[in-house]
């Protein structure tokens, strides 16, 4: 029998986390698992599901419409084909809750989605705007022999998120970074001076 994969998302309203543990144990359900999560703010409360079933996309849309019904539309409950990679796995594991309903993943596939989120909360982190701040003030403070120019800040930004696959910064978000990262490496009469320019390029017509 030919099995579809699927992402859902439920909203967590009341009574569903008796309802799908009705559902999704059943045998048409031979691989399953489930997280809870509640956004960035908290104040989202949902679940997370990737599923293995005979179902298909239109039938089960229906069947698992009979069971949630106390709301509407896709906030409510979304179901999406999955291609079975192990990324959706992981990003069950985003929020530091641990899944549940498990039943057809194996303990090793567990292991690399672990692996797979705390890999991706790192790269977030060090390349998150605040990171490459206090990295670039780091870098230029920590070697008194470096230039700490425009160019030379973009070349140091620019050179680190290329490494790391990440998106680049446009002219907007890169001068915010360079106005603080020269706040912070110069002092006394350098960073008088170099304020005093940065008015005269801002202001002076």
């Amino acid at each position: 029998m030919l099995h579809e994969f699927y992402a859902i998302r439920i909203q967590a309203l009341d009574g569903y986390d008796k309802i799908m543990n009705e559902v999704f144990t059943t045998e048409r359900f031979p691989r399953r698992i489930r997280v809870h999560h509640t956004g960035k703010k908290g104040d989202n409360p949902h679940y997370h599901l990737l599923i293995c079933t005979d179902y298909k996309n239109q039938a089960l849309r229906a069947e698992l419409k009979k069971y949630f019904k106390l709301s509407k539309g896709n906030k409510h409950l979304s179901i999406k084909t999955w291609d079975g990679n192990i990324k959706a796995v992981a990003y069950l594991f985003h929020e530091g809750t641990e899944p549940d309903l498990i039943k057809g993943f194996t303990d090793e596939e567990l292991k690399t989605a672990r692996e797979i989120n705390r890999q991706v909360k790192e790269t977030i982190k060090k390349n998150a705007p605040a990171q490459i701040v206090q990295d670039c003030t780091d870098y230029f403070i920590g070697d008194p022999s470096l230039r700490c120019t425009r160019r030379s800040i973009f070349e140091y930004i620019f050179k680190r998120l290329d490494e790391n696959g990440d998106w680049l910064p446009n002219k907007f978000q890169f001068d915010r970074w360079y106005v603080r990262i020269m706040c912070n490496v110069l002092d006394g009469d350098r960073k008088k001076q170099w304020i005093e320019s940065m008015y005269d390029d801002w202001y002076s017509y």
